[in-house]
């Protein structure tokens, strides 16, 4: 094989895999996480508190990390997907879900002065973002 007939063909290879869902640290429009959340204010002050849920099935989700960025904290969800953080103060903060099947999701939320959070997630498996990705387009 020539050497120009094989730069053509990495060429062309590099085209498809930028266009594509697998250039680096971008996917493409189709592969976006189809994931979802609801929050809601609650009297509860300093308290944020949920349940995170598969978005297919809607069984829940135990066992997986959530964490609060700014304030270091983490937990793991129980067996009925329910997670808690108490003594949260006031102001902005980044929630992340982390873990090997399911998508990593974040989440800002603004805490008020008098009052807490209440969500629920659902989240997509890594899977089936990946099933809804394509790698290459025509």
């Amino acid at each position: 094989m020539s050497d120009r007939l094989i730069r053509s063909a990495v060429s062309a290879a590099l085209v498809l895999a930028v266009n594509g869902c697998v250039s680096p640290h971008r996917l493409s429009a189709s592969c976006t996480a189809p994931s979802r959340s609801t929050w809601t204010n609650t009297r509860s002050v300093g308290r944020i508190e949920g349940e995170i849920r598969d978005l297919e099935h809607k069984t829940p989700i135990g066992n997986l990390e959530i964490r609060v960025v700014d304030l270091d904290l983490r937990q793991r969800t129980d067996g009925q997907g329910l997670f808690r953080f108490d003594a949260v103060p006031e102001g902005r903060h980044v929630l992340v879900t982390e873990g090997s099947v399911y998508q990593a999701r974040s989440d800002t939320l603004v805490l008020p002065v008098e009052g807490g959070a209440s969500g629920r997630l659902e989240l997509t498996t890594r899977r089936d973002v990946l099933k809804r990705c394509p790698i290459y387009r025509p």
